[in-house]
């Protein structure tokens, strides 16, 4: 069983995430950037590390000053320079031109938003979660209790 509070995710993922399937992960932004992702005028998350193939769901932890999970977009595979080819999103001319710094993108397919953000002393009480530094895997409880159909709203 794969250990979440371990789940961190560069470098090789076979290794890391044993025999579990990891379709979810959280991923730390910057308020501004995800601002500009739910005003639907940036359309790509890019970041230096590939994510495993089998991700569909991104979970946003946005940090300071906002210090919680606010966002779970959908996804698809991950996009190298050259590849996304759509100018319509802020970053991605950059990134098909290798000017970002940042190997993959990541698709929103759809965005939905938490009714209720999941802060670090919401994490912490209710669950028992002090998260990691890095981007990880989330806990199974994440995606059982935070669907589209319980506590997020959809953007679009």
């Amino acid at each position: 069983m794969f250990d979440w509070t371990k789940g961190k995710l560069p470098g090789k993922p076979s290794r890391l995430c044993g025999p579990a399937t990891v379709t979810d992960v959280v991923l730390y932004i910057r308020p501004k950037h995800m601002t500009k992702i739910a005003a639907q005028t940036k359309n790509h998350d890019y970041r230096k590390y590939e994510l495993p193939d089998t991700v569909h769901r991104l979970w946003f932890f946005e940090t300071e000053p906002v210090d919680a999970i606010t966002f779970m977009a959908t996804t698809g595979p991950a996009k190298r320079p050259g590849e996304v080819r759509d100018s319509s999103g802020i970053g991605n001319d950059d990134f098909d031109a290798g000017l970002k710094g940042c190997k993959f993108g990541y698709p929103i397919i759809q965005l939905y938003q938490f009714t209720d953000p999941l802060d670090r002393k919401t994490l912490k009480g209710k669950y028992g979660l002090t998260p990691p530094t890095s981007h990880f895997v989330p806990p199974p409880w994440l995606s059982r209790d935070y669907t589209p159909e319980k506590l997020l709203l959809r953007l679009f």
